[in-house]
């Protein structure tokens, strides 16, 4: 898994206001006796610094299904 945090600076200040937090996550999966499906699922998340409470958040995923030797990226 993946994660990495940013600061968010406001127009004229030098402190930030939001932090960006996310996850990038591999499944494998076996799709058959030749074929496998990769599923990546990505999370972000906005976060106020002054309250602890998310701003924005979603989740995304891309599925690729392929022959077993093919199917990493």
């Amino acid at each position: 898994a993946f994660s990495m945090r940013a600061g968010c600076l406001p127009k004229g200040g030098s402190s930030p206001t939001h932090t960006l937090s996310g996850k990038l996550v591999q499944v494998d999966r076996a799709k058959g006796s030749d074929e496998r499906m990769v599923e990546y699922w990505l999370s972000l998340t906005i976060t106020d610094i002054v309250t602890g409470l998310p701003v924005w958040s979603n989740r995304k995923s891309v599925v690729k299904v392929g022959p077993s030797s093919a199917v990493t990226w």
